[in-house]
């Protein structure tokens, strides 16, 4: 387990995410300490008009998601985009408050950036373009099934140093390659997590699970 101390919370920065996770109990054993509450994370976040009201959405601020099928833009892209449906692309995410933010969408041969909103689906509207033949300005992607996963083995509850986790981008059942963050619990359950701006966002989940020694 990798740790790296976390700096401290700075609540004006803070995102307040809603949530009814997982976290499972990692049995004490070598190298833990007696009475000491470790537990593994993995909880998914629905990205809908909750999440933009509690501004859950900020977590994805400064987080490139890498590896996503075209498969998806094919299905939900209008107008169509077939040329992407067997290439892979990457969304990075910036300016995201609330309901409102920007995008990169990175495919092979195409940059095109645009605006997403988050309501009861989140949805792409592309404003630039490098490849308008294959993506033009204008197409909107409109994603019904958007949230993200945020997973981390062996989470010491009440720890003040940071646990190496990740997070996952999904896309109408299709997900990216985990993003690397750092993940803490405080001592009233609050998971706290590291978004790619260097902030830490403060989630409210719901512990399952009992405590072990």
């Amino acid at each position: 387990m990798q740790h790296r101390t976390l700096r401290r919370v700075v609540l004006s920065f803070a995102v307040v995410i809603v949530a009814v996770g997982s976290l499972t109990l990692l049995s004490c054993s070598g190298g833990v300490e007696d009475g000491e509450d470790i537990r593994n994370v993995n909880t998914t976040t629905p990205l809908d008009a909750l999440a933009a009201a509690n501004n859950t959405t900020a977590i994805l601020n400064g987080d490139t998601f890498t590896g996503i099928s075209g498969a998806v833009l094919v299905q939900t892209a209008v107008p169509a985009v077939p040329q992407l449906a067997s290439q892979t692309f990457s969304l990075s995410f910036s300016g995201i408050s609330g309901a409102t933010g920007q995008f990169v969408l990175t495919a092979p041969n195409v940059v095109a950036t645009g605006n997403v909103t988050f309501a009861a689906a989140c949805i792409f509207k592309v404003v630039t373009t490098n490849a308008p033949a294959v993506l033009p300005v204008g197409t909107t992607i409109t994603i019904s099934n958007c949230s993200v996963t945020i997973s981390a083995t062996g989470v010491p509850v009440g720890s003040t140093t940071g646990t190496a986790g990740t997070v996952t981008l999904n896309l109408n059942g299709f997900s990216s390659q985990p993003f690397n963050t750092t993940v803490m619990i405080q001592d009233n359950g609050a998971l706290v997590v590291l978004n790619g701006t260097g902030l830490f966002s403060i989630t409210v989940i719901v512990l399952t699970g009992t405590s072990g020694g």
